[in-house]
């Protein structure tokens, strides 16, 4: 009998569960975030750090944080999530790693992260991936190679392998911005940078759309050129959520919205501008949520905020 109590206690004690905590993750910048609807709550993952470290923790929310114990990923930022709604898995892709950019595919279930594949696109960070709900497949487009060039190619994941689908389209690019329109069966994606670091790049504003067999271009007035910002779709009133960002007169406030024909400005303040944040759609709460990225002096915020399409609130202001 006491054997037995003393391998239930192991079992216990080692048992990959949440860590209650009432606490919030530490301010972090370029962290990414999916909504996991089959649990109704979202996941985020990784980030860098204050110095330049790169997170390599779960966490959840649903109304409040939790960090998850479940062993994963190797710690990075810049990586792409998207939540897999045939398969009811997240997937991870790529990313910033401690020494260099990453190419490593992963799913988590709700429980646990599990490795999927190391082929696929070529190792890269800052690109972007999401949800094909009409088609059933993860699209990935773009990223910054290791000379921090933007990659052009566009990749899906069909649940078991990656598929290189095009290598035409948008100019390359990383640190852009995507969400799937899941009224008009479209991927949209808006701006990006096409080179960094000491090869002085641009930031671009144009947007595109993927249908599933190739790229458009939409010559709409729209947003300015900006890199580092976030999307992703509303899809109680079917709109396209657009979030700050970094332009040439600094980090952007704004929020713009996407009604497949225009991109009408919804609001400048009274949000504190910032670049690098998440942003995904809460599908029971039918509202987007922000978390995290810069401020001004590159100073990392830790807040979560809520948009309903009128007005953004903060719904995270628990203690650490």
């Amino acid at each position: 009998m006491a054997k037995l109590s003393l391998i239930l206690l192991f079992l216990l004690l080692t048992t990959e569960s949440p860590v209650p905590n009432s606490a919030r993750p530490p301010e972090r910048n370029q962290p990414t975030m999916a909504y996991d609807s089959s649990r109704h709550r979202v996941l985020l993952f990784g980030g860098w750090k204050k110095d330049n470290g790169l997170y390599d923790d779960t966490w959840t929310w649903s109304g409040g944080w939790t960090q998850e114990r479940a062993s994963g990923p190797a710690a990075r930022a810049s990586h792409a999530l998207a939540f897999d709604g045939a398969r009811g898995v997240t997937l991870l892709f790529g990313g910033d790693g401690e020494k260099s950019k990453l190419g490593d595919t992963w799913e988590s279930n709700g429980t646990r992260w599990t490795k999927k594949a190391e082929d696929g696109p070529p190792h890269r960070s800052a690109h972007q991936m999401v949800y094909d709900s009409k088609r059933k497949r993860v699209v990935l487009f773009g990223g910054s190679d290791a000379e921090d060039v933007g990659l052009g190619d566009t990749w899906e994941w069909d649940g078991k392998r990656w598929h290189q689908q095009s290598t035409s389209g948008p100019p390359g690019r990383f640190h852009h911005a995507m969400a799937f329109d899941a009224a008009r069966g479209r991927v949209l994606l808006f701006g990006g940078r096409d080179r960094g670091g000491k090869q002085k790049g641009r930031s671009l504003d144009d947007t595109w759309e993927w249908d599933g067999a190739r790229w458009n271009r939409r010559d709409v007035p729209g947003p300015a050129a900006r890199d580092h910002h976030a999307m992703t779709y509303d899809a109680a009133r079917k709109r396209v959520v657009l979030f700050g960002g970094a332009t040439e007169s600094g980090f952007s406030g704004e929020t713009w919205e996407w009604d497949a024909t225009a991109w009408p400005r919804i609001a400048t303040l009274p949000e504190t501008p910032r670049a690098k944040p998440a942003l995904v759609y809460d599908a029971r709460r039918r509202v987007s949520l922000l978390y995290g990225g810069a401020a001004a002096g590159f100073t990392l915020l830790d807040d979560m905020r809520s948009w309903d399409g009128k007005t953004w609130r903060s719904v995270d202001r628990q203690p650490r």
